[in-house]
């Protein structure tokens, strides 16, 4: 901890010695609007938590063909995974569990609730406009599971354009047989209307997901390829209605996974689908009053070739009143009822429901910006809670900022949980944090230190069936520094974590141990050009050692790996692009006994019209 503080200190007295900077071009990029922690839109520059906002652009020039692989590394986002692409994927933000980072798509909350996963993994970036991560805790806006923070995943969009009829097409293919097609299109019949359609379809022949020298399997040489098909569709339509815009959105995808380590004889299949729609309607009744309604279903299906069905259904309706008081006072008032229900039916609890009242406050009072979240969720098996975060950020100049930010969660057990164990308690969490942030135009730097402590964290024993149980208590502290420069035609981002996160041992409860699959530092390095017709990427991601699980002693290896991207514009609207991820080849692990992706070459070519 005092190392984590002394890397703080450092950060502070080195950059505020050198903040300076020549405004060459529009800070547009690094200072975008958002709606982060407070419910409100505000530029990032303005908010008191820590937000990171990937354009299009950079998702695409990644040449990432999954979530995880784009995330690793960036906006202090770690990964876990067992396997290639479908496998169980974990998402760690500030060392809280992966169930308490929550994920939504189009402000649909992913969730299963027996794996406790978003299967996230599964969602096409070809389908993906932009992607916001909040770190820290914000369950006081998001309610449960934004206990480590946010991933904020929004679906490209129709657009209002001079056009009736836009299209793009992209085509790429690559070694262990992958293929990636995806189709968008944008129709216009009216002025005010638009619909936005996206397809995508990707498949892998694969590579061996698991090592057999390091897994229980019927067959010790099982080394065969674990094939993978994702195919995905959005749509998206907007209109004017009235006083306000009306918009509807459908999602729908459906995985294919093969895995190899199979006790039933035969390499098992997982068959996922995910179904969800979200209908928004926003209108200014009144002067400086905007309201919006807003009611979204999802479903998740998971299917196994030996015989396993399991289902998880979730609905939810919201609705919030934004209220500019002056020029210098915004209100947010909102309501959320959520239900969610749990298939097959035979097993226990199956069903759990809330109702969520919440409000943020945002204030300047002269070089002050000042946050006042307030939440309070009346749930149907664990009673009240109320919870909320107070923040500040003091603006010594129009550049730089100092922040802080005190908030507190509570996570309720899941169905899962309390089906096999009806003793099990929710978790109580409390978070701290400050830093500093620096904008220009061309200049982007956050450092800041982050204090996070749980009570009674659930976990699961797989020495006791997997029966849900209380930890005492979980902690963690770290530093993280993200920054991003651009000169000229160059653009440089990177992101730090350094961290301690600590939980009680599985195998000796009183000890204190490295929490499972994170590291103690970890991050990633961006390099990018363009120039003329050419753009070109490489990013480096590197962690230092992890332990595999709470009930092992077993060390996952530290690693360095490599991804780079060439694209070429061929025509005015045709681009031929050549992508390469782990280009070392490297063959570290995400999780011990599963193989991470080997090198992959992808090339192709997309058209806009």
């Amino acid at each position: 901890m005092k190392t984590i503080k002394f890397i703080f200190l450092v950060c502070v007295v080195l950059f505020t010695k050198s903040q300076a900077s020549d405004s060459l071009i529009a800070r547009t990029n690094l200072d975008p609007i958002t709606v982060s922690g407070s419910g409100l839109k505000q530029k990032l520059s303005k908010t008191v938590s820590a937000v990171t906002v990937f354009s299009e652009e950079e998702i695409k020039s990644s040449g990432a063909k999954s979530l995880a692989d784009f995330l690793q590394g960036r906006s202090s986002v770690e990964i876990g995974r067992n396997g290639g692409y479908g496998a169980t994927t974990s998402f760690f933000l500030r060392g809280s569990e992966s169930r308490n980072v929550l994920v939504l798509l189009n402000g649909v909350r992913l969730r299963d609730e027996l794996t406790q996963s978003s299967l996230a993994e599964n969602i096409s970036l070809d389908l993906v406009d932009r992607i916001e991560v909040i770190l820290g805790n914000i369950s006081s806006i998001y309610g449960e599971g934004a206990v480590g923070g946010v991933i904020k995943i929004f679906t490209k969009k129709g657009d209002l354009s001079d056009k009736k009829l836009t299209t793009a097409l992209k085509v790429e293919a690559g070694n262990y047989n992958s293929r990636n097609y995806s189709l968008r299109g944008n129709y216009m019949p009216t002025d005010e209307t638009n619909i936005g359609v996206s397809l995508s379809n990707f498949k892998s022949g694969g590579f061996s997901s698991t090592n057999p020298k390091q897994t229980f399997s019927l067959d010790p040489s099982d080394s065969d390829n674990d094939e993978y098909s994702n195919k995905s569709i959005n749509i998206d339509i907007s209109t004017e209605l009235g006083n306000g815009t009306g918009s509807v959105n459908y999602y729908s995808s459906r995985s294919n996974t093969m895995f190899d380590n199979s006790f039933f004889g035969t390499d098992p299949r997982q068959v996922a689908k995910q179904e969800m729609y979200n209908i928004i309607y926003k209108t200014e009744l009144l002067e400086n009053v905007t309201t919006e309604f807003s009611f979204d279903d999802s479903t998740i299906d998971l299917t196994y070739n030996y015989g396993q069905f399991f289902s998880t259904k979730q609905s939810q309706f919201n609705f919030k009143n934004s209220l500019r008081l002056s020029e210098k006072d915004e209100l947010l008032l909102g309501f959320e009822s959520r239900t969610m229900k749990r298939n097959p039916a035979s097993s226990g609890v199956t069903k759990r429901k809330s109702n969520s009242y919440y409000m943020a406050y945002l204030k300047n009072i002269d070089l002050f910006d000042i946050q006042a979240n307030l939440r309070n969720d009346s749930t149907s098996l664990f009673g009240n809670e109320t919870t909320y975060l107070l923040g500040a950020k003091y603006n010594q100049t129009e550049k730089l900022s100092y922040y802080f930010n005190k908030s507190t969660a509570f996570i309720t057990p899941n169905t899962y949980a309390i089906s096999t164990n009806a003793s099990v308690l929710p978790e109580h969490h409390d978070q701290y944090e400050f830093g500093l942030t620096f904008f220009d135009d061309v200049t982007f730097f956050r450092v800041g230190y982050f204090d996070t402590d749980t009570k009674n964290p659930i976990t699961y024993d797989p020495e006791d069936n997997y029966k849900a149980k209380n930890f005492s208590f979980m902690q963690n502290q770290g530093i993280e520094i993200q920054g991003k420069v651009y000169r000229g035609k160059h653009t440089f981002d990177y992101s730090l974590t350094f961290q301690n996160p600590r939980t009680p041992s599985g195998l000796n409860p009183k000890v204190m141990t490295q929490s499972a699959r994170r590291s103690k530092f970890y991050g990633s390095f961006g390099y990018a050009i363009k120039m003329n017709k050419y753009s070109f990427s490489l990013r480096a991601t590197l962690s230092g050692k992890r332990k595999d699980s709470d009930y092992n002693n077993i060390d996952l290896k530290k690693y360095l790996a490599v991804n780079g991207t060439l694209t070429y514009k061929f025509l005015p609207q045709v681009n031929v692009f050549a992508s390469i991820q782990n280009i070392s080849n490297s063959r570290h692990q995400l999780a011990y006994g599963y193989n991470t992706i080997p090198r992959l070459l992808m090339m192709g070519f997309e058209i806009n019209y």
